[in-house]
């Protein structure tokens, strides 16, 4: 009987064993300098004091710029590039190396000053290719023309449960001559898989869900925030190695005075376990927080003791309303956001370790910033029309806040600041109200939906005392500390003549 439980413990002892030395890697290499003269490739130089992670733990090459790991995970390896070096798309990470792998990485130099600008882009999530066609012709095409922006910062679900189109789709986005980085959303997965196969599609194409890289005096810290749950559900859960890889970050790369952009696809406010990260972040830094995920644009900030307050903005969609809505002329649907807002995206500019904010929707000019209604829901008229039953002035400024104060002048006399409410957009009401009288959209177009829901941006003035006749233009003037001055007018000729 001893005998055979000795067996039993022996063979039990070594399956555990082989089931932790399956887990683990061990794996090498170096990072070295891009020469460009053969002679130069020759005697390549490797770099000192570099990290390397597997979205969990950090290593950091020696002084001849060799470095030795042991990962216990199937995710991607990668280097955390530094600032003042080239981030290239792919060549930062390796997909799951194989154990006992020599694994290079090469770093080119690049100049940087601590002044740049990045687009902050929420949910592209297309579903077909005819959804593709439709970013190709708006998103892609848009910003494949404007050279104001060093490289893009997808905030996840990029496809809506269709990783076939993880190829065709990054054609897209490879198409546009900037870097780009990717988070991942809960809708980039393998649908139905078991949970530790659904991100494999998207690691392989894209690479890590957790990872970090310097620019300038800034830290970005990428996030994965997705914890499957069931077959085909989720819940905004950081799991342990995603804590255990922030607070070393924290610890070891974080340097005096940088900025912190933390990217994830939810919400901070929607996670779990939030105050995990909450806790790690109570330290004398300035911190930024993005994120996607809801179709709509806000903004929400968190207190910390005798520090600033961490502010997270929540980047609205590239999709709209899931690319549903009346299409125009182009085949392009409406997609207006739950909130109000077009389809869109952020521009953040940093400067050293501060930064601004300005929402650019896609097709508009850059100088639309707001939608304005004047009148009463009660007409089935275009917006903005004066009539006898209100005279209340409705302002959806897309990236206000609690933060935002928005002042009213008449012959540059001021009137006033508009009052914040929590209502819905007025057009998302009368969209709202012709989809229920079935007059919009055609049968060529998708119903929106998800038109129940407040907007966080909504301001509002009563303006039955004035004479519109008295005056031409209403000057709107905005003043946010986190956002470029900016100052809009509307002409009250045109709705009373």
């Amino acid at each position: 009987m001893i005998k055979k439980l000795c067996i039993l413990i022996f063979f039990f002892g070594f399956s555990v064993n082989a089931l932790i030395s399956q887990e683990y890697r061990s794996i090498s290499g170096k990072v070295y300098l891009k020469e460009n003269s053969d002679q130069q490739k020759r005697k390549s130089r490797g770099i000192a004091g570099i990290y390397l992670s597997d979205g969990e733990h950090l290593f950091k090459t020696d002084k001849s710029g060799n470095f030795i790991a042991r990962i216990p995970s199937e995710s991607p390896f990668f280097v955390i590039v530094p600032d003042g070096y080239k981030m290239e798309n792919t060549s930062w990470y390796r997909s799951i190396p194989k154990d006992g792998e020599q694994i290079n990485f090469e770093l080119q130099k690049e100049s940087i000053n601590d002044n740049f600008n990045f687009l902050a882009i929420g949910d592209v999530q297309v579903g077909s290719r005819e959804e593709i066609n439709m970013a190709d012709v708006s998103f892609f095409r848009e910003i494949a023309n404007r050279d104001d922006f060093d490289f893009g910062m997808y905030l996840g679900d990029l496809v809506n449960d269709n990783t076939a189109l993880f190829h065709p789709l990054r054609q897209s986005m490879n198409s546009i001559p900037k870097p780009y980085r990717v988070v991942y959303g809960n809708h980039d997965w393998k649908y139905g898989a078991l949970h530790e196969l659904q991100d494999k599609p998207f690691t392989a194409d894209f690479g890590p869900k957790n990872y970090a890289f310097e620019r300038g005096n800034v830290l970005f810290i990428t996030l994965n925030s997705i914890y499957p749950v069931g077959k085909y559900g989720y819940k905004g859960i950081y799991k342990a190695e995603t804590i255990s890889f922030f607070k070393e970050l924290l610890g070891k790369v974080l340097k005096k005075n940088q900025l912190i952009i933390i990217n994830q696809h939810i919400p901070l406010r929607w996670m779990k376990n939030k105050n995990e990260l909450l806790d790690l972040l109570n330290i004398d830094h300035e911190v930024l927080l993005l994120s996607g995920h809801t179709h709509s644009v806000s903004r929400y900030f968190y207190q910390r003791d005798s520090r600033s307050d961490i502010q997270e903005v929540v980047c609205g969609a590239v999709s709209g309303n899931w690319w549903t809505g009346q299409k125009n002329w182009e085949a392009l649907p409406s997609a207006l956001m739950k909130d109000g807002t077009p389809r869109g995206y952020f521009k953040v500019s940093v400067s050293d370790n501060t930064y601004k904010l300005r929402y650019k929707a896609i097709g508009l000019d850059p100088s639309r910033q707001m939608n304005t209604w004047f009148g009463s829901l009660d007409n089935n008229n275009i917006a903005n029309m004066i009539d006898t039953i209100s005279n209340k002035f409705i302002l959806n400024f897309y990236a206000g806040s609690d933060k935002t104060k928005i002042k009213i002048f008449v012959k540059d006399k001021f009137m006033g600041y508009m009052e914040k409410e929590n209502e819905l957009d007025p057009y998302i009401k009368r969209i709202k109200a012709w989809q229920d009288k079935k007059l919009y959209p055609n049968k060529l177009s998708q119903k929106s939906p998800y038109l129940s829901t407040p907007s966080s941006h909504i301001w509002s003035m009563d303006m039955s005392d004035l004479n519109f006749k008295d005056f031409n233009l209403l000057t709107i003037e905005i003043e946010d500390p986190f956002l470029e001055p900016f100052k809009y007018s509307i002409n009250f000729r045109d709705f009373i003549e």
